[in-house]
């Protein structure tokens, strides 16, 4: 293209007009134009019209040139005998139209390439060198066609004309002119085809849902189809899918909405497959890049092994112990749950931890007694998966201590047995491990295996205990005591109630003091089993035999107590105590001793336990009271200034003195004292020790020497010379005759036995009974002889009393009858006799308490 601008001024003709070498009716005009411009036609700028001769030469020219583009034209007509270079281009992408620029010969140069589309007789492009080097020539393009987006490069070979973004339009032939400097114009024809690729791709899963990035999850051995469908594109593309770069299907149809789909089945899937890429593509051209989906493959996998690691052991009841439970093979993590027996054991007890593709679970359990023999399952579950669980199990061996319950025999149907009967006891265990002993207890003491025999009537064997012939003594509460090696356990205690008749029990003062005008309280406490339902009382002496009224004593459970006076010395005697209960009534009565009361007698076997610096203590045996309480005295003098230190009372005979100075000699006086005197005293001799010296030598350790054993064999046969004289003289001693008669104990004042028993009871079962045997009479003497220390009137008194195994009863002794209440003479068979015997002066009437009564009171005066 060339372009000429011309202009006039003032009168002169001026024209501007642009010239296109395609429009021949102004190309006459355009070179007269161009004429001017050149100066050929000008003058000072000026085109002058008697120039025009010289236009004639130009304008031949230009009818060359119009003939040559109407032969070009011509030639447009026949483009189909020109050789066609068929191209292929995507729609979308560069198209590339070559053009061979290859000169004839090589002294020619290119001047003009002309591009044109179809018939049309414009061109679209053209590259114009005819002005300079033709490597830099002038580019233009249609802005109707390509427009910027054409650029005919001349570097490649063959040239060519680089389409951008070619569209589908833009498809057709193209004819590329090329004019060199003097060689004939060239033609060459191309035919470009756009292809257009397809405009989406989905994949659809069998329940119809679109899918993308992610199919599934599925799981192992399942079986499923993927539609793969691909929309628009010329032609129609192909759809095939592949599998990690592998093509592995490439059957694709088109369905009535002219869609092309491919559909793809996959399975029976593996573990193997989780992961796995497919990808589906839909292409028809080898250019663009194809169109395509990718999809990952979701698994899930049950558990494909479960175990408990903490096997083995037995558990002991009551210890907390860490179980583990792995499972591995589960995607995603199983769910670990814990069941004892069917009983689900919660989750609060047990730690998840993740190791690898290893699941562990640890169980905090603490088992009991009832959980042996249990099994204690760990199940690991895929919750996504149906029947996706498996379980390992543990059989619990449990240990524990024994579990024991005790009851009597069920033939027995009660807890209350009759005295005399067989009883036998059940101890229910249950252990583990097994028991090694049973032991019985009664009353918290443990009983005798040794005494376990028939003659004892205690037998035990296995797991009970018999009683043969239970006995009273036998009530009380029993247990089991049973052994293994988790501990020992003892069973319920069951109490076993004997039915007995009541019985007296000796913990109740027998003997009672008392002076003429006393009141006193007498007791009578019995054992029984069920409680007494009434009480009887009794006395009799030399002279009477009497039931008491039932105004004058009450009843208390097991305990009757009876207020009793003695108004005159026909009170002093013996009172019975009966007691009745549904087993019967007693076989024996309580006896109680009333006597004229009377000063204690001393205390005896006095010794001195404990001297130190500052503190002496002194215990005693008590002697008799005198039928009164009494209380104990110790009085501690200085021997050597016969100053009391300290004056102490007590209830019992046993006295700690402190505060005493040291190395002191003491005198220790002890008395008892009751409401009737004071006894004589018990002296003993005591001292305080010394403070010791300060030791500031090292003591020297004796050393053995020959010397040293010589001495000490001589000691030893010196001390075996002197035991031997001993027994010489002991012998000799024994051979003295039997009428020497012992010297009296200094410190009671009682001379022998029957002294003692001068105011003591007999148990003898009959009343009060005086000795009616005239013929061993003897003179007597007053009983204050025993206070003054006159030996002999005693021994006088002493041998002359009354012999129970040979005396004979002075009369016939009456009878107290209440009922089964009674007090049997000595006729009675088969009963125990009780009698007090009181020594007295035969010399005066035995029918009377008197005498004994103005014995004791000249006893007082003295």
């Amino acid at each position: 293209m060339q372009a000429c601008q011309g202009m006039s001024r003032g009168s002169e003709m001026s024209f501007s007009m642009k010239c296109y070498s395609s429009k021949h009716d102004r190309m006459t005009w355009c070179l007269m134009a161009c004429l001017c411009i050149t100066g050929t036609l000008s003058r000072r700028g000026k085109c002058y019209m008697s120039s025009l001769p010289y236009l004639f030469l130009p304008l031949l020219i230009t009818l060359l040139d119009i003939g040559a583009v109407s032969a070009g034209k011509l030639q447009t007509t026949t483009m189909s005998a020109l050789e066609t270079v068929d191209q292929i281009a995507v729609s979308g992408y560069r198209a590339f139209l070559p053009c061979d620029l290859t000169p004839p010969n090589p002294s020619e140069v290119v001047y003009l390439v002309l591009w044109y589309k179809g018939d049309e007789g414009e061109p679209i492009y053209s590259y114009d060198a005819r002005h300079g080097t033709w490597n830099l020539g002038a580019r233009w393009s249609d802005d109707h066609q390509f427009g910027t987006r054409a650029y005919f490069q001349l570097s490649s070979s063959p040239a060519e004309l680089r389409v951008e973004n070619i569209k589908e339009n833009e498809a057709g032939l193209y004819r590329c002119r090329v004019d060199f400097k003097s060689a004939p114009t060239r033609n060459s024809l191309v035919n470009l085809t756009v292809l257009v690729p397809p405009s989406s791709l989905n994949i659809i899963d069998s329940n119809g849902q679109e899918i993308k990035n992610l199919v599934g999850p599925y799981q192992v051995a399942s079986i499923t189809r993927l539609r793969c469908v691909s929309s628009g594109g010329n032609p129609s593309p192909e759809v095939t899918w592949w599998k990690e770069n592998r093509l592995i299907d490439n059957s694709y149809e088109m369905t009535f909405t002219n869609v092309i789909q491919n559909t793809l089945e996959i399975g029976p899937l593996a573990r193997s497959d989780l992961g796995t890429v497919l990808t589906c593509q839909s292409s028809n051209n080898n250019i663009s890049i194809p169109l395509s989906n990718k999809l990952e493959i979701d698994m899930v996998f049950a558990p494909v092994d479960v175990s408990i690691t903490s096997l083995g052991q037995p558990l002991s009841a009551g210890t907390e112990y860490s179980i583990e439970c792995e499972a591995a093979g589960s995607r995603p993590d199983p769910v670990i749950t814990w069941w004892l027996g069917d009983t689900f054991l919660g989750h609060n007890n047990q730690v998840v931890e993740k190791i690898g593709n290893i699941s562990k679970s640890i169980l905090q359990f603490t088992p009991k007694p009832k959980d042996d023999q249990k099994v204690l399952t760990c199940r690991a579950e895929n919750t996504d998966i149906k029947d996706g669980a498996i379980q390992d199990s543990w059989k619990l061996t449990v240990y524990y201590p024994p579990i024991v319950s005790l009851r009597l025999g069920l033939e027995l149907g009660s807890d209350a047995i009759d005295e005399g009967k067989d009883v036998y006891f059940e101890c229910k265990i249950k252990a583990n491990p097994e028991i090694y002993k049973i032991r019985w207890t009664h009353n918290g003491e443990h009983i005798d295996q040794k005494s376990s025999n028939g003659e004892s009537g205690l037998i035990m064997s296995g797991q009970s205990l018999v009683l043969q012939k239970v006995k009273r003594e036998q009530a009380g509460n029993f247990t089991c005591l049973v052994s293994n090696l988790e501990g020992d356990t003892e069973s319920n205690s069951v109490l076993l109630k004997i039915l007995y008749a009541p019985r007296c029990i000796q913990n109740e003062k027998q003997t009672h003091g008392a002076n003429i005008g006393s009141n006193l309280e007498v007791k009578c406490t019995v054992d029984s089993y069920p409680l007494p339902t009434s009480f009887s009382w009794g006395f009799n002496n030399s002279k009477d035999a009497i039931k008491i009224s039932d105004d004058l004593y009450d009843m208390n459970d097991s305990v009757s107590t009876l207020k009793y006076s003695t108004l005159s010395d026909h009170h002093f005697g013996h009172l019975y105590c009966w007691a009745r209960n549904s087993m019967g009534v007693m076989s024996e009565p309580c006896i109680f001793n009333i006597i004229p009361a009377r000063p204690p007698t001393s205390p005896s076997n006095c010794v001195v336990l404990n001297q130190t610096t500052d503190v002496l203590q002194v215990e005693c045996e008590p002697g008799f009271d005198g039928g009164l309480d009494q209380f104990f005295l110790l009085e501690v003098v200085d021997v050597v200034t016969t100053m009391m230190l300290a004056n102490v009372s007590s209830s019992r005979p046993v006295f700690t003195i402190t505060g005493l100075n040291p190395g002191r000699d003491l005198r220790l006086a002890i008395f008892a004292v009751n409401k009737n005197g004071k006894s004589q005293p018990t002296i003993l001799e005591g001292f305080t020790t010394k403070v010791a010296q300060l030791q500031v030598e090292t003591p020297v350790p004796i050393e053995f020497t020959p010397f040293l054993g010589i001495l000490a064999g001589a000691v030893i046969t010196l001390l075996l010379i002197a035991i031997v004289i001993i027994l010489i003289i002991r012998c000799k001693y024994r051979e003295r005759p039997n009428n020497q008669q012992p010297e009296p104990n200094m410190k009671t004042g009682i001379h022998n036995d029957a002294d003692s028993q001068e105011y003591f009871p007999m148990s003898r079962p009959d009343p009060d009974v005086i000795c009616a045997n005239k013929s061993r009479g003897t003179t007597g003497a007053p009983l204050g002889a025993y206070q003054r220390g006159e030996k002999e009137p005693i021994r006088e008194i002493n041998k002359h009393s009354c012999d129970i195994r040979t005396c004979e009863p002075s009369s016939e002794l009456s009878m107290i009858s209440d009922e089964n209440m009674w007090i049997r003479d000595n006729a009675t068979p088969n009963h125990k006799k009780s009698i007090l015997n009181i020594t007295v002066n035969p010399s005066e009437s035995p029918d009377s308490w008197t005498p004994l009564l103005h014995h004791l009171n000249q006893e007082s005066n003295l």
